[in-house]
Protein backbone atom coordinates (compact mmCIF):
# COMPACT_ATOMS: atom_id res chain seq x y z
CA UNK A 1 0.00 0.00 0.00
CA UNK A 2 1.43 3.27 -0.88
CA UNK A 3 1.82 6.17 2.02
CA UNK A 4 -0.92 8.34 2.44
CA UNK A 5 1.17 11.41 1.03
CA UNK A 6 1.78 9.61 -2.27
CA UNK A 7 -1.57 8.40 -2.62
CA UNK A 8 -2.50 11.81 -2.55
CA UNK A 9 0.02 13.64 -4.30
CA UNK A 10 -0.71 10.81 -6.79
CA UNK A 11 -4.01 12.33 -7.63
CA UNK A 12 -2.74 15.46 -8.36
CA UNK A 13 -4.73 17.48 -5.51
CA UNK A 14 -1.08 19.87 -4.80
CA UNK A 15 -3.58 22.44 -2.93
CA UNK A 16 -4.64 20.43 -0.12
CA UNK A 17 -0.76 20.84 1.07
CA UNK A 18 -2.15 24.07 1.73
CA UNK A 19 -4.60 23.59 4.71
CA UNK A 20 -3.65 25.26 7.35
CA UNK A 21 -6.38 25.21 10.28
CA UNK A 22 -3.97 25.79 13.41
CA UNK A 23 -5.03 22.63 15.43
CA UNK A 24 -3.75 20.58 12.12
CA UNK A 25 -0.58 22.00 11.00
CA UNK A 26 1.08 19.31 12.28
CA UNK A 27 -0.55 16.42 10.88
CA UNK A 28 -1.09 18.10 7.60
CA UNK A 29 2.79 18.56 7.32
CA UNK A 30 3.08 15.00 7.89
CA UNK A 31 1.06 13.92 5.89
CA UNK A 32 2.07 15.66 3.04
CA UNK A 33 5.74 16.76 3.79
CA UNK A 34 5.06 20.59 3.23
CA UNK A 35 6.57 23.29 4.62
CA UNK A 36 4.44 25.87 6.03
CA UNK A 37 7.05 28.09 7.69
CA UNK A 38 6.24 30.64 5.32
CA UNK A 39 2.62 30.17 4.71
CA UNK A 40 0.48 33.33 5.26
CA UNK A 41 -2.61 31.78 7.31
CA UNK A 42 -5.24 34.38 6.96
CA UNK A 43 -5.70 33.99 3.32
CA UNK A 44 -5.97 30.21 3.22
CA UNK A 45 -7.81 30.27 6.13
CA UNK A 46 -10.60 32.41 4.32
CA UNK A 47 -10.56 30.52 1.48
CA UNK A 48 -11.45 27.69 3.19
CA UNK A 49 -14.16 28.82 5.30
CA UNK A 50 -15.80 30.29 2.03
CA UNK A 51 -15.32 26.72 0.55
CA UNK A 52 -16.95 25.01 2.72
CA UNK A 53 -19.88 28.27 3.09
CA UNK A 54 -20.35 27.23 -0.80
CA UNK A 55 -20.44 23.29 -0.27
CA UNK A 56 -23.00 23.69 2.55
CA UNK A 57 -24.75 26.21 0.29
CA UNK A 58 -24.86 24.51 -3.13
CA UNK A 59 -25.45 20.90 -1.60
CA UNK A 60 -21.79 19.79 -2.00
CA UNK A 61 -20.96 21.78 -5.51
CA UNK A 62 -19.05 25.01 -5.51
CA UNK A 63 -16.80 27.49 -8.17
CA UNK A 64 -13.81 28.99 -7.41
CA UNK A 65 -14.83 32.26 -8.30
CA UNK A 66 -17.82 32.38 -5.88
CA UNK A 67 -15.40 31.03 -3.11
CA UNK A 68 -12.99 33.62 -3.91
CA UNK A 69 -15.77 36.58 -3.80
CA UNK A 70 -17.27 35.20 -0.35
CA UNK A 71 -13.78 35.55 0.74
CA UNK A 72 -13.06 38.79 -0.75
CA UNK A 73 -9.50 37.55 -2.88
CA UNK A 74 -9.25 37.44 -6.29
CA UNK A 75 -9.69 33.93 -8.03
CA UNK A 76 -5.91 33.67 -9.03
CA UNK A 77 -5.24 34.16 -5.50
CA UNK A 78 -7.43 30.82 -5.02
CA UNK A 79 -5.82 29.46 -7.30
CA UNK A 80 -2.06 30.13 -6.31
CA UNK A 81 -3.10 28.52 -2.88
CA UNK A 82 -5.04 25.54 -3.72
CA UNK A 83 -4.15 24.95 -7.18
CA UNK A 84 -7.80 23.89 -8.36
CA UNK A 85 -10.90 22.79 -7.22
CA UNK A 86 -10.35 19.39 -6.23
CA UNK A 87 -7.29 20.59 -4.03
CA UNK A 88 -9.43 23.40 -2.53
CA UNK A 89 -12.15 20.54 -1.42
CA UNK A 90 -9.86 18.46 -0.35
CA UNK A 91 -8.57 20.31 2.28
CA UNK A 92 -11.90 21.26 3.01
CA UNK A 93 -12.07 17.68 3.90
CA UNK A 94 -9.46 17.74 5.66
CA UNK A 95 -10.03 19.99 7.94
CA UNK A 96 -13.55 18.57 8.61
CA UNK A 97 -11.54 15.29 9.53
CA UNK A 98 -9.19 17.43 12.26
CA UNK A 99 -11.73 17.48 15.16
CA UNK A 100 -11.89 13.09 14.40
CA UNK A 101 -8.21 12.31 14.53
CA UNK A 102 -8.52 14.71 17.76
CA UNK A 103 -11.03 12.30 19.13
CA UNK A 104 -9.13 9.30 18.05
CA UNK A 105 -5.77 9.93 18.24
CA UNK A 106 -5.62 13.11 20.64
CA UNK A 107 -6.56 13.82 24.13
CA UNK A 108 -9.79 14.90 23.55
CA UNK A 109 -11.08 12.19 26.02
CA UNK A 110 -8.70 11.49 28.81
CA UNK A 111 -6.46 9.17 28.33
CA UNK A 112 -6.28 7.88 32.29
CA UNK A 113 -10.05 6.98 31.58
CA UNK A 114 -11.03 2.92 32.30
CA UNK A 115 -10.46 1.79 28.97
CA UNK A 116 -14.28 0.72 28.63
CA UNK A 117 -15.89 4.13 29.25
CA UNK A 118 -13.29 5.86 27.29
CA UNK A 119 -14.19 3.95 24.21
CA UNK A 120 -17.92 4.34 24.98
CA UNK A 121 -17.18 8.32 25.43
CA UNK A 122 -15.09 7.91 22.08
CA UNK A 123 -18.56 6.53 20.38
CA UNK A 124 -20.65 9.92 22.13
CA UNK A 125 -18.29 12.30 21.10
CA UNK A 126 -17.95 11.30 17.39
CA UNK A 127 -21.57 11.24 17.31
CA UNK A 128 -21.85 14.46 18.37
CA UNK A 129 -19.95 16.01 16.30
CA UNK A 130 -21.07 14.20 13.06
CA UNK A 131 -24.55 15.60 14.27
CA UNK A 132 -23.48 19.07 14.66
CA UNK A 133 -21.53 20.02 12.16
CA UNK A 134 -23.14 21.01 8.82
CA UNK A 135 -20.92 19.45 6.32
CA UNK A 136 -21.32 15.98 7.97
CA UNK A 137 -24.21 15.65 5.67
CA UNK A 138 -22.36 16.09 2.39
CA UNK A 139 -19.54 14.56 3.56
CA UNK A 140 -21.78 11.08 3.73
CA UNK A 141 -23.62 11.96 0.75
CA UNK A 142 -23.24 14.03 -2.42
CA UNK A 143 -19.34 14.32 -1.64
CA UNK A 144 -18.31 11.08 -0.58
CA UNK A 145 -18.37 9.60 -4.54
CA UNK A 146 -15.70 12.29 -4.97
CA UNK A 147 -12.12 11.04 -5.98
CA UNK A 148 -10.15 13.85 -3.66
CA UNK A 149 -13.01 12.66 -0.90
CA UNK A 150 -12.22 9.25 -0.90
CA UNK A 151 -8.19 10.03 -0.96
CA UNK A 152 -8.69 12.17 2.02
CA UNK A 153 -11.01 9.25 3.52
CA UNK A 154 -8.36 7.00 2.70
CA UNK A 155 -5.19 8.33 4.47
CA UNK A 156 -7.20 9.37 7.75
CA UNK A 157 -8.45 5.65 8.05
CA UNK A 158 -5.45 4.32 7.57
CA UNK A 159 -3.65 5.77 10.31
CA UNK A 160 -6.96 5.42 12.75
CA UNK A 161 -6.59 1.60 11.80
CA UNK A 162 -3.42 1.31 12.87
CA UNK A 163 -4.15 3.20 16.23
CA UNK A 164 -7.06 1.12 16.59
CA UNK A 165 -5.84 -2.08 16.22
CA UNK A 166 -3.51 -1.13 19.20
CA UNK A 167 -6.14 0.15 20.78
CA UNK A 168 -7.89 -3.21 21.01
CA UNK A 169 -4.71 -5.08 21.86
CA UNK A 170 -4.70 -2.76 24.78
CA UNK A 171 -8.02 -3.93 25.85
CA UNK A 172 -6.85 -7.93 25.69
CA UNK A 173 -4.19 -7.00 27.91
CA UNK A 174 -6.43 -5.67 30.10
CA UNK A 175 -8.62 -8.20 30.32
CA UNK A 176 -11.16 -5.80 28.50
CA UNK A 177 -11.69 -7.82 25.10
CA UNK A 178 -11.90 -11.10 24.38
CA UNK A 179 -8.61 -12.28 23.73
CA UNK A 180 -8.79 -14.53 20.69
CA UNK A 181 -9.86 -11.78 18.60
CA UNK A 182 -7.93 -10.32 15.57
CA UNK A 183 -7.30 -6.95 16.51
CA UNK A 184 -6.42 -5.87 12.83
CA UNK A 185 -9.68 -7.59 11.26
CA UNK A 186 -11.94 -6.38 14.30
CA UNK A 187 -11.02 -2.55 14.48
CA UNK A 188 -11.76 -2.91 10.78
CA UNK A 189 -15.44 -4.57 11.37
CA UNK A 190 -15.63 -1.70 14.18
CA UNK A 191 -14.48 1.04 12.49
CA UNK A 192 -16.40 0.13 8.83
CA UNK A 193 -19.78 -0.75 11.27
CA UNK A 194 -19.80 2.88 13.27
CA UNK A 195 -19.00 5.38 10.33
CA UNK A 196 -21.90 3.73 7.99
CA UNK A 197 -24.05 4.14 11.19
CA UNK A 198 -23.01 7.50 11.53
CA UNK A 199 -23.39 8.36 7.59
CA UNK A 200 -26.53 6.90 7.76
CA UNK A 201 -28.24 8.77 11.08
CA UNK A 202 -27.39 11.94 9.62
CA UNK A 203 -28.39 11.60 6.09
CA UNK A 204 -31.79 10.46 7.57
CA UNK A 205 -34.82 12.28 7.71
CA UNK A 206 -35.88 12.76 10.35
CA UNK A 207 -32.06 11.51 12.55
CA UNK A 208 -32.77 8.91 15.09
CA UNK A 209 -32.22 10.79 19.08
CA UNK A 210 -28.56 10.83 19.49
CA UNK A 211 -29.06 9.41 22.36
CA UNK A 212 -30.23 6.68 20.85
CA UNK A 213 -27.48 6.40 18.14
CA UNK A 214 -24.65 6.06 21.19
CA UNK A 215 -26.52 3.11 22.84
CA UNK A 216 -27.07 0.90 19.66
CA UNK A 217 -23.59 1.78 18.36
CA UNK A 218 -21.89 1.22 21.87
CA UNK A 219 -24.32 -2.23 22.12
CA UNK A 220 -22.85 -3.12 18.64
CA UNK A 221 -19.23 -2.50 20.09
CA UNK A 222 -20.04 -4.50 23.16
CA UNK A 223 -20.68 -7.59 21.37
CA UNK A 224 -18.48 -7.09 18.51
CA UNK A 225 -15.25 -7.31 21.12
CA UNK A 226 -17.22 -9.48 23.47
CA UNK A 227 -16.43 -6.66 26.49
CA UNK A 228 -15.98 -8.38 29.84
CA UNK A 229 -19.17 -5.85 31.17
CA UNK A 230 -18.34 -5.27 34.99
CA UNK A 231 -19.09 -1.80 35.63
CA UNK A 232 -20.30 -1.04 32.07
CA UNK A 233 -23.26 1.31 32.74
CA UNK A 234 -25.70 2.87 29.65
CA UNK A 235 -24.19 4.70 26.96
CA UNK A 236 -26.94 7.85 27.70
CA UNK A 237 -25.31 8.30 31.17
CA UNK A 238 -22.80 10.16 29.16
CA UNK A 239 -25.98 13.54 28.21
CA UNK A 240 -26.19 12.27 24.60
CA UNK A 241 -28.42 15.19 22.95
CA UNK A 242 -31.78 13.65 22.27
CA UNK A 243 -31.71 15.38 18.08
Amino acid sequence: MLPASRQISDTGLTGVHLYVELNSIQHTNELLGFDMATTKIGTPQRLLDAAEAELIRNSGFLEMAAVAKRAGVSVGLAYHHFGSKTGLIAAVVDRFYGPVRDIALGDTIPIEMEWRERERARVHALTEYFYDHPLAPLIAGRLAREPEVLDIERAHMDALLELGSRNIAQGQRQGVVASDLDPVVTVALLMGGHRLALDQAVLADPRPPRARLVDHIWTFTINALQLNQDRITPARILGAKEA
